[in-house]
């Protein structure tokens, strides 16, 4: 490239003729002060016949220098991983379910040796067996914990087995439908409970509440 030429070159970057090492800028007319260091030449990349079995991905993979990739599977399973799970169904926790029913038994039975002893006292018999049997409870659920952790299931907390309703609630949400007999069988258990409960309290209070019929009000 001359100036005095006819047909200059356009303005670009061309070979620097002092140094082969950069560039120079030609202003369209003449060369100027500008000077860049020549750009690195593309890494020369291996060309690969590419089999049939080989994708265009992994082809060009390959081509750059990486390292092939692990057969990967044409298709994946679709299906839902499911847990091998045993039964939530543990004698604990029919035991829980069915609390109320020990408990009142329990109670009764005590209360009736309680009466051969000194019928004063039969009124008390619940409130020593109370300690004990929430006790029992707690045991019981660390039990029923245990063999449902054992079983593949999150087990509910021990400490809300003094209250069984909630320990039964719990249960459910951790186990599905498979501890919703329980729930039930507490409730049923627990209504008739109440109701003996009740009508063992009337039959106590019935001396008092009944006025003899030869007696007279102020």
């Amino acid at each position: 490239m001359h100036e005095g030429g006819s047909a200059l070159p356009p303005a670009g970057w061309y070979p620097d003729s002092f140094d082969q090492t950069r560039r120079r800028w030609w202003d369209g007319a003449a060369w100027t002060t500008h000077v860049a260091p020549l750009e690195a030449a593309a890494p020369a990349v291996a060309v690969l016949d590419r089999p049939a079995e080989i994708s265009t991905a992994e082809y060009a993979r390959r081509a750059a220098g990486y390292q092939p990739r692990d057969h990967e599977p044409d298709s994946y399973a679709t299906e839902p991983v499911r847990l091998n799970r045993r039964s939530a169904q543990t004698l604990a926790g029919w035991l829980i379910a069915l609390s109320p029913a020990w408990y009142g038994g329990l109670v009764a039975l005590i209360g009736a040796i309680a009466i051969s002893v000194s019928p004063g006292i039969s009124n008390y018999v619940g409130l020593p067996v109370l300690g004990p049997f929430i006790l029992g409870l707690v045991l019981l659920a660390r039990v029923d914990g245990k063999q449902l952790q054992e079983c593949g299931y999150a087990a509910p907390t021990s400490k809300f087995g003094w209250l069984p309703i909630v320990y039964l609630v719990v249960r459910v949400v951790s186990t599905g439908a498979r501890s919703v007999g329980m729930l039930v069988a507490y409730v049923i258990t627990q209504a008739v409970f109440l109701v003996i409960a009740a009508l063992a309290v009337l039959v106590m209070l019935a001396p008092y509440l009944v006025v003899p019929s030869g007696a007279t009000t102020p």
